[in-house]
């Protein structure tokens, strides 16, 4: 099962990057993969769910807040009913936000999310102003990189890709160098 949140035409991308980077070029990852939330019989037989989260910059807030809802109705976290997620730009940073432990140093097993999907629908209102601010004189970039760097870091510190709960890849542009970068556990 595919979850898609976003507009159509962005969802398919997502859609596509999502399910290439983690099918085709992880696929061994599946292999050995075992969600704790639910029996191993079941995982067997069940298929992969793939959330992939739209981008759009503070636009961002509206597949955070459907998280968020989702989250509440079924009384789970995102890295409880989805086995990868995967999203471009601000649909990346959600992903993320909704996969990275809360203490890394921990028992794997003992691994709980650091933010729920609603701490992400607080984050866009609170951080509006740092997401893809413009630059007074733009030279390069459009957009001031700084802002957005201090959101990530204050957002998940020293914490790597490779400690996320579950398979998670984000889409992301890189505004100094001018090209499109992929990170994933």
């Amino acid at each position: 099962m595919v979850c898609f949140i976003g507009k159509t035409h962005h969802a398919l991308i997502g859609m596509i990057f999502t399910s290439l980077s983690f099918l085709f070029v992880n696929s061994a990852l599946f292999a050995s993969y075992e969600p704790d939330c639910y029996s191993v019989e079941r995982e067997r037989n069940a298929t992969i769910r793939i959330l992939s989260l739209d981008g759009g910059a503070v636009r961002g807030i509206i597949p955070a807040t459907i998280l968020a809802r989702l989250c509440q109705e079924a009384g789970l976290e995102v890295s409880d009913m989805f086995h990868v997620v995967g999203g471009s730009s601000a649909g990346g940073m959600i992903g993320t936000c909704l996969t990275i432990p809360k203490n890394p140093e921990d028992d794997r097993s003992e691994w709980m999310p650091l933010y729920t999907a609603q701490d992400c629908v607080d984050m866009f209102f609170t951080e509006r102003e740092n997401i893809l601010k413009k630059r007074w004189f733009p030279i390069g970039s459009l957009y001031d990189v700084c802002c957005l760097e201090d959101l990530t870091m204050r957002l998940y510190g020293d914490t790597s890709f490779d400690q996320t709960l579950i398979p998670t890849a984000a889409l992301t542009y890189d505004y100094i160098h001018a090209k499109a970068k992929v990170l994933k556990s």
